[in-house]
């Protein structure tokens, strides 16, 4: 049974109601999809078609008392339709009572967009 979980983000630099009234600003999504004991982590990167940076995301599972970080970083470039553009897609194996934390962080010029989320 696949299950997708919401996620909140938040822009770092930016005002919330500045940043969704301007999608031409690089903004940033995470998203989760459980199946069996796999998590899968997707980090999106949304702006005006060509707008290029770097991306980092942080994945950290926690489960009583024992963490697991896992990070990954490159280069983005978002997509001719300015439509959302993955930028990392991890699996994750985690006990079902773990918690899973991920930052999304992009930058591009001047421009930066930091996503947090948390499994429920």
């Amino acid at each position: 049974m696949l299950r997708i979980v919401l996620v909140l983000c938040t822009l770092a630099g930016l005002s919330a109601g500045l940043a969704l009234a301007d999608e031409d600003a690089v903004h940033c999504d995470i998203r989760f999809e459980k199946s069996g004991g796999l998590t899968t982590i997707t980090g999106l990167a949304g702006g005006k078609a060509g707008l290029a940076g770097r991306y980092r995301l942080d994945a950290q599972i926690v489960n009583g008392s024992n963490r697991s970080l896992s990070r990954q970083g490159g280069a983005f470039v978002i997509e001719s339709d300015g439509g959302p553009s993955i930028v990392s897609r991890m699996a994750v194996s985690a006990a079902p009572r773990a918690r899973i934390e991920v930052e999304l962080r992009l930058e591009s010029g001047a421009e930066n967009a930091t996503c947090r989320s948390t499994t429920l």
